[in-house]
């Protein structure tokens, strides 16, 4: 299995600090006080949960494209 992940290699690349603002914005339509290192937690958080997905999808989609072919 192919190790690179498209989710950095492809045309859009997420980062905490790209989340951070979206963190921020929400925060503050809530009335919400986030401490910074907060706010680069939760966007770490985010973006791992979403590779983790992603790469359980595509794991799961190779699994039954291999039982599929056989």
């Amino acid at each position: 299995m192919n190790q690179t992940s498209s989710i950095q290699t492809g045309a859009i690349t997420l980062t905490a600090a790209s989340l951070v603002p979206i963190i921020d914005w929400a925060a503050q339509a809530m009335n919400i006080k986030i401490p910074m290192e907060a706010q680069l937690q939760i966007a770490a958080f985010l973006i791992t949960g979403g590779h983790a997905a992603y790469n359980w999808l595509m794991a799961r989609a190779a699994a039954k494209k291999a039982t599929a072919t056989q």
